[in-house]
């Protein structure tokens, strides 16, 4: 059961099914992200639209779930997307913990490292600096604007 909710997630995370990934959270979710921090639901949500949904195309698979207990569970997922800014294909590996009670999600941290995000999108700038706390911040905080613009401006309402 518990595992066909995170099955039934990633399934919808696939094919931009966002209702769908939605009513896979308890409405007091809590959700970690090393890009943009604690989320809220609301936030979560759009956080997944602002990244998805502006994607042509992209691929996405997910494999090694695994029973933590007490309803913890971690599952590997990865996807590959064509960047338009930077002219090439980026894939993103990610681990995800996620905790279920009462047939929904009620927490979700992913772990990844950013500085692999900066080198492959920004290049040898990225794996020069990358791994420097001050420029990683930096993208961390333009994430997060972008996020809360959007949600201010109601973008995917």
């Amino acid at each position: 059961m518990e595992k066909d909710i995170i099955e039934s997630f990633f399934k919808a995370l696939q094919n931009r099914d966002f209702k769908k990934m939605e009513s896979c959270y308890d409405r007091n979710i809590q959700y970690f992200d090393p890009l943009y921090g604690f989320l809220k639901k609301n936030e979560v949500m759009y956080m997944w639209k602002l990244f998805y949904l502006p994607l042509q195309e992209f691929n996405m698979s997910f494999e090694n779930m695994k029973d933590e207990g007490e309803g913890y569970y971690s599952i590997q997922y990865e996807f590959s997307f064509f960047n338009q800014h930077v002219n090439r294909q980026l894939t993103r590996k990610i681990k995800s913990h996620i905790r279920i009670v009462n047939g929904l999600i009620v927490e979700q941290s992913n772990a990844f490292r950013i500085h692999e995000w900066c080198k492959q999108e920004n290049g040898i700038i990225g794996v020069l600096i990358g791994w420097n706390k001050y420029y990683q911040n930096k993208i961390k905080l333009r994430a997060r604007r972008l996020l809360f613009n959007s949600i201010d401006t109601n973008k995917f309402e």
